[in-house]
């Protein structure tokens, strides 16, 4: 699967009803499912509409370079939670192939955060994410399909992970993890990966005015919590915790490796003896590393001076001998599935976990208008080779 040239690009720009449908040239099989928009929302003709039969290929398809290339109308404005823009899915998979050719570990393909409370569409899109990587013979094994840590977002990830029909799992990263309760769910629900964002819970405690210098770092905590309880309900290894969201280097040293406590993420101590000071932190068991702090780490000097400050008592949470039940089996293993968090779990983040109410909502906008954004970049892009 490759896009063609953008200076050969045909002239395939259509309007209907004032919203514009792009068609992506490609040498790919088998464009991914498509679900026809109503005629009363005129978000595209009929004549539009993708067919797997030969001779549509044949019509709209051209030659160039040598090879021929068919043109496929993915495309479509989201009007409802169900309808998924899917132009872009096949290049991010290239991109994801790309990097499974140099590393020899995993990497996550997000769905759509727009569909994030939509447990049909998440489904759907995981199933064509996955089915793009394993059409370029990568193993699931080697994807995690990313998807966001609503109620409706564990539920449709427990679905992907354990199917009934025989078929194989597909292993998910959940993301927008903020706390303990959530990240337990995801355990009760049998999920591969949690990602707490690390950064984020501190801005939250920050803006509670709660976080004052010297005090425990509550990202880093709250990574710890969730080892902690793992452990305690039998939960560890079977789910992992890839830490997110770091702000310094000095936080991903502390959560890779566990260096010294939680409170003295401002001071990763030498001991001149032992190496790296440990403490009782629990450490992440992977961590994300966005691409400016690696710098800083490769330049990273050890303090030899010890620090003395003191975590708040808040964030120092004893493991209940009975074990919360947040998540349970759904019902129903289809499609239109209800999410299956309790209302334990409810309760939870309406008293003890109220940050996840707060900053998964947050978070699901930003990366909505992140996405929006990219195919904003797209389209100008398309638009400008068109008009060459």
């Amino acid at each position: 699967m490759c896009a063609a040239p953008e200076s050969r690009l045909p002239p395939t720009v259509r309007s209907t009803s004032g919203s514009q449908s792009f068609f992506l040239w490609t040498r790919h099989p088998t464009p991914p499912s498509y679900t026809s928009p109503s005629a009363s929302q005129n978000t595209r003709t009929s004549s539009t509409k993708p067919s797997n039969t030969p001779s549509h290929n044949r019509r709209n398809s051209t030659k160039m370079n040598g090879q021929r290339w068919r043109c496929s109308s993915w495309y479509a404005p989201l009007a409802t939670p169900t309808r998924i823009p899917l132009t872009l899915v096949p290049q991010l998979v290239l991109v994801g192939v790309q990097i499974l050719s140099i590393i020899p570990g995993r990497v996550s393909a997000s769905v759509d955060p727009r569909v994030g409370s939509s447990i049909p569409a998440t489904l759907k899109q995981a199933r064509t994410i996955i089915s793009l990587f394993e059409e370029h013979s990568i193993p699931r094994s080697r994807v995690l399909i990313k998807v966001p840590g609503t109620p409706e977002g564990i539920t449709a990830a427990h679905i992907l992970e354990h199917p009934t029909d025989g078929s194989e799992p597909i292993h998910t990263n959940i993301t927008l993890i903020f706390g303990r309760a959530q990240a337990l769910a995801c355990a009760q629900a049998g999920l591969s990966v949690i990602s707490p964002f690390v950064g984020r819970v501190k801005d939250w405690w920050d803006a509670q005015g709660q976080e004052q210098p010297g005090t425990a770092h509550p990202g880093l905590v709250l990574v710890s919590s969730v080892q902690r309880g793992f452990a305690h309900y039998g939960y560890k290894g079977r789910t992992e915790v890839m830490a997110a969201g770091f702000r310094k280097p000095e936080e991903v040293l502390v959560m890779a490796a566990g260096l010294g406590r939680p409170d003295e993420v401002g001071e990763v101590t030498l001991d001149s003896k032992k190496g790296w000071k440990r403490g009782t932190f629990e450490a992440a068991d992977l961590v994300t590393v966005p691409p400016e702090l690696l710098e800083g780490l490769r330049s990273w000097v050890f303090s030899t001076k010890a620090t003395s400050t003191k975590p708040r008592s808040r964030e120092v949470e004893v493991d209940e001998d009975t074990e919360p039940i947040y998540f349970v089996r759904p019902s129903t293993y289809s499609d239109d599935a209800s999410p299956s968090t309790t209302s334990l779990y409810d309760s939870a983040l309406r008293s003890t976990d109220r940050i996840v109410l707060d900053k998964v909502a947050e978070g699901l906008s930003k990366f909505s208008a992140d996405a929006e954004k990219l195919e904003g970049l797209v389209r100008k892009k398309l638009l400008f080779a068109l008009s060459r």
